[in-house]
């Protein structure tokens, strides 16, 4: 197949400009890094910056410039719009692989002049298309009307260029053309910074996506007899430039802590949907029938929702104005009373989401001090004295803290890790500077000795970090708990409040299999309700008690914990029988007074029980008396109306006399019972109430 050649004008997307070195990095942990970038501006020439495209966001949120060469008078960066959307504004599509015939074939009707071995033929273009022909390869053919007026088929195969006439049409196809080139560049945007005019420096602060840095440290113990509760530590950090930027001797700090950081969409352009009104138009009438006879006719339809008239919908929107956007006669999304009341709820949907970025502005920002090792609130940072160099795409290893720190080591033992203790080191960090969370690598005099994990250590934290298990050491143990022992009894308006304990003794029994002395701490858990007695604790927390236990060579040694679970026991004399105050009484050590009151009170309480005793008995006679009164009675009645009976109607009278005589000597005694019983229970109550030891 001939080759073609499609002429075009070239459009230029790159534009020249100096672009600013790196002269400083601050990492930090939260996945953000500070660039800063400084160089000398030239009069009249912009400064360049170069960004992903996935850090536009930041760089447009963060970048803050400082220029001695005259005012920042704008910036320019590339626009970010999909590469679909640009073209269907342009209006034309480029298809992979397409073919000249498939191109111009999107171009029907436009004017052509097509350059052959025999000549120039000009026309217009009907289409474009690939034939296939038997046994043969396929044709590219374009369909013409020649500006004769002949209808020609061309073979673009023997065409060796294409000129469209249209300057219009160029113009579209070299902006599609461009669209396409800024797409597949996309990953890399350019911001350029047009200043005053004159020269000067021209300063470039921004943050960006970045890795955070990583710390490792190396926690070294001596066998020197000056340095027993020391050792030396050394902090890497480990520094990652992903960035296509070359840093040359840039002025490197690293960052503990995270600042609150969060992404705001400010480079995708954005676009605000509006409502599609119109006015009314008059409907077409339509046919309508009738009945002859009256009829239960169906409802009549809602009448068609009218659009608001102009005037209408200036007057509803007024309330708008200002609320969305800010725009003098903006309507906010609908009109009419529901349809603002939706609005005004999305409105106020968009001021809240306003009030919360403003208060995430708010939060604290860094303000970096010219020293090596600075605290900065929540924050602490290294600055690293000597310039730092490495190649985009490469890491560096770096040196924080190299100093002496205060280290004791120790063998620690918890239940929950089995039989055998773990070597460990207590840490107290006396440099001076925050120790950054990351692994520790622990030596000893004969070497490596194991690893553990540091979490951030402020200055002056003590930690204790495990790194190694114990297997010449085993920790067995033994739980013991005795009986309830009172502390306290207590009496106070009748209510008598007893507290007591109940001991518990948990006993660890440490066997120590090597030729040298040891010191193990045991971590005994904290329950809420048992209360430490012994031994005093070396170390607390919320969660644990840590206690010392010297271990001899080869040799064993225990410690037991003693702790006490407090009970109290709240009773009321009022209610307790005498006997049961009896039986308490001789249950418990209590003090004579205590006891002699006590035993007032039982006595009283018997006292009390008596007369209510005879009370019942009275009430019981009373009760029989009355039945023997009621049942003479009725024989009394019966008899009187049989001749003969008189006699013994005399009898039963003279009975019925001596029971009547019988109930009111029973009814004098209940009453004499029921004044002693109420004086005997006021007595009673003053004792309890009196009651007090």
């Amino acid at each position: 197949m001939i080759r073609f050649l499609l002429v075009l004008a070239a459009a230029s997307f790159t534009l020249q400009a100096a672009e600013l070195p790196v002269t400083r990095v601050v990492l930090y942990k939260n996945g953000l890094a500070l660039f800063e970038r400084s160089g000398e501006v030239k009069p009249g020439e912009p400064m360049r910056l170069e960004f992903k495209k996935s850090e536009m966001d930041d760089v447009l949120k963060t970048l803050v410039l400082d220029s001695s060469a005259g005012a920042v008078t704008h910036l320019r960066y590339q626009l970010d719009e999909e590469l679909q959307t640009r073209l269907g504004e342009i209006g034309m599509t480029i298809q992979p692989g397409v073919t000249l015939a498939g191109l111009l074939d999107q171009m029907r009707g436009a004017k052509v002049t097509l350059t052959t071995a025999s000549g120039a033929i000009e026309g217009s273009i009907i289409s474009g298309r690939l034939s296939q022909q038997a046994q043969q390869a396929q044709k590219q053919e374009l369909t013409i009307l020649t500006t004769a007026g002949e209808l020609r088929v061309i073979d673009l195969d023997g065409v060796s260029a294409a000129k469209l006439s249209d300057d219009q049409l160029q113009k579209r196809l070299t902006e599609a053309l461009g669209a396409y080139q800024q797409a597949q560049s996309q990953e890399r945007k350019s911001l350029w910074v047009e200043t005053a005019g004159k020269s000067g420096t021209l300063l470039a602060r921004y943050l960006v996506p970045a890795p955070t840095w990583k710390s490792t440290y190396r926690l070294s113990f001596s066998d020197k007899p000056g340095e027993k509760n020391e050792a030396s530590i050394e902090g890497w950090a480990i520094v990652e430039n992903t960035s296509e930027s070359e840093w040359k001797n840039v002025d490197l700090t690293v960052v503990s802590g995270r600042p609150i950081s969060f992404i705001s969409k400010l480079y995708e352009p954005k676009y605000v949907g509006r409502q599609s009104l119109e006015l009314a138009e008059a409907d077409n009438a339509l046919p309508a029938e009738y009945a002859t006879t009256p009829a239960m006719a169906p409802p009549p339809p809602p009448p068609a929702q009218q659009p608001m008239m102009l005037e209408q919908m200036g007057r509803a929107s007024k309330s708008f104005v200002g609320v969305v956007g800010g725009v003098p006669g903006g309507v906010a999304d609908g009109v009419g009373g529901g349809m603002m009341n939706a609005a005004a709820r999305k409105d106020s949907a968009s001021l809240n989401r306003l009030e919360r970025y403003a208060a995430l502005q708010k939060a604290p920002h860094v303000v970096f001090a010219d020293t090596e090792a600075q605290e900065a609130g929540e924050l602490f940072e290294y600055r690293f004295n000597q310039p730092a160099s490495v190649k985009a795409g490469e890491s560096l290893l770096l040196p924080f803290v190299q100093q002496k720190i205060s280290a004791r080591q120790v063998c620690m033992w918890n239940s929950s890790e089995g039989g055998h203790p773990q070597r460990a080191a207590e840490l107290k960090n006396t440099t001076g500077k925050t120790l950054d969370g990351g692994p520790v690598t622990v030596y000893a005099p004969d070497g490596y000795t194991g690893e553990s994990l540091l979490s951030t250590l402020k200055s002056g934290e003590k930690r204790f970090i495990t790194f190694a298990v114990d297997l010449g050491t085993k920790v067995t143990t033994k739980f013991d708990t005795s009986n309830e022992v009172v502390r306290s009894v207590k009496a106070e308006r009748g209510i008598i409040t007893m507290k007591t304990v109940a001991e518990q003794r948990t006993t660890y029994t440490i066997s120590n299999v090597d030729a040298k002395e040891k010191t193990l701490l045991i971590s005994h858990p904290v329950q809420g309700d048992l209360q430490l007695l012994s031994p005093k604790p070396e170390d607390k927390s919320a969660e644990r008690y840590l206690f010392a236990a010297t271990v001899p060579a080869t040799g064993t040694t225990s410690l037991t914990v003693a702790e006490e679970r407090p009970l109290q026991e709240s009773i009321s004399i009022s209610t307790m029988p005498a006997d049961q105050i009896v039986a308490w009484i001789s249950a418990r050590k209590i003090t004579a007074e205590a006891r002699t009151k006590l035993e007032a009170i039982a006595a009283k309480k018997r006292e009390t029980a008596a007369a209510a005793t005879d009370i019942q008995r009275q009430q019981n006679r009373l009760t029989a008396l009355e039945s023997d009164e009621n049942r003479l009675r009725s024989s009394i009645q019966t008899l009187n109306s049989v001749p003969g009976q008189q006699e013994q109607v005399q009898r039963y009278a003279t009975d019925l006399a001596k029971k009547e005589n019988e109930i009111q000597a029973v009814h004098a005694r209940m009453d004499d019972v029921r004044k002693k019983q109420a004086a005997l229970e006021e007595e009673l109550a003053s004792l309890v109430e009196k009651l007090s030891f």
